[in-house]
């Protein structure tokens, strides 16, 4: 699953190795019979992941609340990371008003500690999807346009990946398959290209084929 909200820990046994690589290849019920049982907080990070690629929303949120509440209990400076992840299940799982609010709310906490360019880039892409998923569109096209100054400061190509992939889904959204669409999964695949991530630039590959004219 591409998104911009994966936490740069370090993988610390062999188990989290390769539950990682099996979320690389798609392959979910691989990585979650890896990590269940770990008490790890990264550990139960990904389980998260796999989780919600597998459509076990509620585990997923049970999952996400318990690290929110551990790292909130702890005085975790980076709790509103859980946050970020409750929101991606509710958003994954149509509830995106929900889903809304709790990137509000991750939105004032990142506010509150001055958090840098990356996070707010990270941020404001799901704002912007959550908006235009309930037909804001001049709030989501404002958030997406912030997100983009904001990753472009911070020099991160898969969040602009995803921001581009956004572009192009709201191009399809508004005006159907078209030069705006086509340009903005161009630059999707190139940024995830850079990103090293090949199958999020194999799937913007097959939207370029399928979906939006490439003349």
């Amino acid at each position: 699953m591409t998104d911009p909200s994966a936490l740069d820990q370090p993988l610390l046994t062999p188990d989290l190795d390769a539950a990682r690589a099996a979320l690389d290849a798609g392959q979910p019920l691989e990585a979650a019979a890896l990590l269940e049982g770990h008490a790890d907080p990264a550990a139960r990070h990904w389980l998260g992941y796999a989780y919600v690629e597998l459509a076990r929303y509620d585990e997923a949120r049970d999952l996400y609340r318990r690290l929110l509440e551990e790292a909130q209990a702890a005085g975790d400076p980076g709790a509103h990371r859980f946050l970020h992840q409750l929101g991606m299940v509710e958003r994954c799982a149509g509830q995106v008003a929900a889903a809304l609010r709790l990137f509000e709310a991750e939105r004032a906490e990142l506010a509150r500690q001055g958090l840098g360019a990356l996070e707010r880039a990270v941020n404001g892409y799901e704002l912007a999807v959550c908006l235009h998923a309930l037909g804001e569109q001049r709030p989501a096209h404002a958030a997406l346009a912030a997100a983009f100054a904001d990753a472009q400061e911070a020099d991160d190509p898969m969040t602009l990946g995803c921001l581009w992939r956004a572009s192009g889904d709201f191009a399809c959204a508004e005006e159907g398959d078209g030069e705006r669409a086509h340009d903005a999964y161009t630059n999707a695949r190139t940024a995830f290209e850079q990103a090293g991530d090949a199958l999020a630039a194999a799937e913007m590959t097959a939207r370029l084929a399928g979906k939006v004219r490439s003349d």
